[in-house]
């Protein structure tokens, strides 16, 4: 059986991202893309995230954070090890300041699948 890794913390450099252009679309329950960036000159285990946006107008990627740098060794290794990893916003506040807007838990969905049917 799998170790039960999950994290929830308000995403870090928000003001310095791109939330602005998709304000209107982000909503609680919104899954964000977690992308590793190794050669960040600040944090080498630096996790970006990414909203998606995929309609009939347009597919593309804004990002819009951090995982916070405390977790982000943690969550950097978790990445390479999980089965389906998932970043999921639990709470958004648009009218929030930046460091307050968003709130993500970041989880396994297939460890998440697996324990509600050994339930």
């Amino acid at each position: 059986m799998k170790e039960d890794k999950k994290w929830e913390f308000m995403v870090a450099g928000v003001k310095f991202h791109g939330i602005g252009s998709v304000m209107e679309l982000v909503h609680r329950g919104d899954i964000l893309r977690m992308v590793s960036e190794p050669t960040n000159k600040y944090d080498p285990t630096a996790v970006r995230l990414h909203y998606l946006i995929d309609n009939e107008e347009e597919t593309k990627e804004v990002m819009i954070g951090y995982v916070p740098a405390k977790i982000s060794p943690q969550v950097s290794a978790f990445l390479l090890t999980a089965d389906l990893p998932t970043c999921e916003i639990i709470n958004f506040k648009p009218e929030g300041k930046p460091w307050e807007m968003i709130r993500c838990r970041i989880y396994d969905h297939e460890f998440e699948g697996e324990e509600e049917q050994d339930a």
